[in-house]
């Protein structure tokens, strides 16, 4: 599933780069040691793949809107697709497991003690809070005998420092806050902007009002 989404990414020496992206790629894009060191060639792989339209206004499209700020190690957003780094399910980790290049990013993660198991909650609808860092070995037997063998929900986070991760609520009021806070952080919002983001405002509170 997915679809497309606004990102924007200022870069520390101020440029900033408006785009319509797939969400798919967005979760295992923040999920890396990379981006948490600011890996300059890192991003340009990012910025650099195709079939993204690179003219978008600064402004959100269909999922919501992610403003990757380099200049302040701050990402904020406001989208019904994923939460990035915190309630990552046991499903979407096993899946990353299974594919050797993202396998390899978790294991580094765990390596820096980033990784936490916050909750596990049974089939039976038991809830119990963890709030563990976790080795990779850990996490690898974690998902082998609580997601795959007993079915469990799984939560996991990561620790993210430098960076600060801000989600505003998928609602009218929380896209309000979203456009509040860029015009504070100093973006400027030109007259296509400006429209695109009336347009995009009307369309939540239709579907609120549906």
């Amino acid at each position: 599933m997915g679809g497309s989404i606004g990102v924007i990414i200022r870069e520390e020496d101020g440029k900033v780069h408006c785009m319509t992206r797939n969400t798919n790629p967005l979760p295992a894009f923040f999920r890396s040691i990379n981006f948490i060191n600011k890996n300059l060639e890192y991003l340009k792989v990012y910025l650099n793949a195709p079939n993204f339209d690179c003219t978008h206004t600064l402004s959100p499209d269909e999922y919501g809107l992610v403003i990757i700020d380099y200049k302040n190690n701050l990402v904020i957003h406001n989208n019904h697709y994923s939460a990035f780094i915190n309630n990552i399910i046991g499903e979407n980790v096993y899946q990353d497991l299974i594919s050797h290049y993202e396998n390899d990013e978790w294991r580094k993660l765990c390596e820096e003690n980033r990784v936490k198991l916050n909750k596990i909650k049974s089939v039976s609808g038991i809830t119990k809070k963890v709030n563990k860092i976790i080795s990779f070995e850990e996490l690898k037997e974690i998902i082998d005998n609580e997601y795959l063998k007993s079915k469990n929900r799984l939560l996991f986070s990561i620790n993210m420092k430098p960076w600060t991760f801000i989600r505003y609520k998928n609602n009218y009021r929380g896209f309000l806050n979203l456009k509040k806070k860029i015009l504070l952080l100093g973006f400027k919002l030109n007259e296509n902007d400006k429209k695109s983001w009336s347009e995009y405002l009307k369309t939540v509170k239709e579907r609120k009002n549906n």
